[in-house]
């Protein structure tokens, strides 16, 4: 009886990068170079993890804007768009109109304003007044 020795494939292991790597090999490649990372990228030999905004709408055939509005969206409010009683277009809509309204204010009040705001908005409180300290 003959015997076939059993010989195990060999497993290159993955390299993993992040879109924007991707993005800076693709950039500095030649087209030989870019034709083996598509050839590594097929075969699972490169990866990508983190992919930016336009790789992550270009893999999915959606426009960058709706990619942007889908990532700025709470947990209940992706819920609701799987279960189709929310409408991408909508929520599209609703934030550029909320931009333009911010903007809006930004125009009325100036930007030195909302700074001075924000400030004090996010200001920590101590649970103590400057007058407790000084005296």
């Amino acid at each position: 009886m003959l015997h076939m020795p059993r010989f195990s494939p060999v497993v290159t292991p993955s390299r993993v990068v992040t879109g924007p790597e991707l993005n800076k090999l693709v950039k500095n490649a030649s087209p030989r170079e870019r034709a083996q990372i598509a050839a590594d990228l097929v075969q699972g030999t490169l990866q990508v993890s983190s992919h930016t905004y336009k790789q992550a709408a270009t893999l999915a055939h959606v426009s960058f804007g709706y990619t942007a509005t889908a990532s700025a969206l709470t947990p209940e409010e992706r819920a609701q768009l799987a279960r189709g009683t929310l409408s991408m277009s909508r929520l599209h809509r609703r934030r550029r109109r909320a931009d333009a309204e911010l903007d809006r204010i930004v125009e009325q009040f100036g930007a030195d304003a909302i700074w001075r705001a924000l400030e004090r908005y996010t200001q920590p409180d101590c649970g103590v007044t400057v007058a407790e300290i000084v005296d």
